[in-house]
């Protein structure tokens, strides 16, 4: 914060100062009066008061607080709390390419085995896994969009493997795609 602020940029914490100042006089004059202290405690707690009130109402603005060999830096909270949130950003980009490998292997995985029903089941369960895992690092759509860029390549192929043709017809069908998928990796490995 910055310090020129006067208590009329902060009218909660200035009462509250002016209340513990007031009451703490207050306090210290009637258990004078009442005799239950000597009259020098009275200067004390008048002092402890003046100084609690001090206290809150500058509190705002506090930049080190120093007790004795305790000190607690409130700039260096600061910067520990941006420290924390670059280190948020990193850990969202961590799992967005944890969630891209999974993206390509949940594509890979099952060519080889199953098929028909058990294989479309497969698909399934694992395109509502990826979708969970793209809320869960709060993707935004240009980032899932990203993270699925290979979905529609692969569902071709499949599509194209799947017709009721002969294995070379099938193959050959598949060959556009199957070259749309390799140039899509040469484009982001060169």
């Amino acid at each position: 914060m910055s310090e020129d602020k006067s208590s009329k940029d902060n009218p909660p914490t200035g009462w509250a100062a002016f209340a513990i100042g007031i009451g703490g006089v207050l306090i210290a004059i009637v258990l004078r009066v009442s005799g239950l202290i000597p009259d020098w405690s009275v200067v004390v707690l008048i002092a402890v008061f003046a100084l609690v009130a001090v206290a809150v109402h500058a509190f705002p603005r506090l930049e080190e607080l120093n007790l004795r060999q305790l000190s607690i830096r409130l700039r260096e909270v600061k910067a520990a709390e941006e420290r924390i949130y670059a280190k948020e950003q990193s850990v969202q980009e961590l799992m967005l390419t944890l969630a891209d490998l999974s993206v390509m292997d949940s594509l890979n995985v099952g060519r080889l085995g199953p098929s028909g029903e058990l294989l479309d089941l497969m698909r399934k369960w694992r395109e509502r896994r990826l979708e969970k895992i793209l809320d869960l690092v709060s993707a935004t759509p240009e980032q899932k969009a990203n993270l699925q860029r290979f979905v529609p390549i692969y569902r071709a192929i499949d599509d194209a493997y799947a017709l009721d043709l002969p294995a070379p017809d099938r193959q050959q069908a598949a060959d556009p795609h199957v070259k749309k998928l390799i140039d899509q990796f040469q484009s982001e490995v060169f």
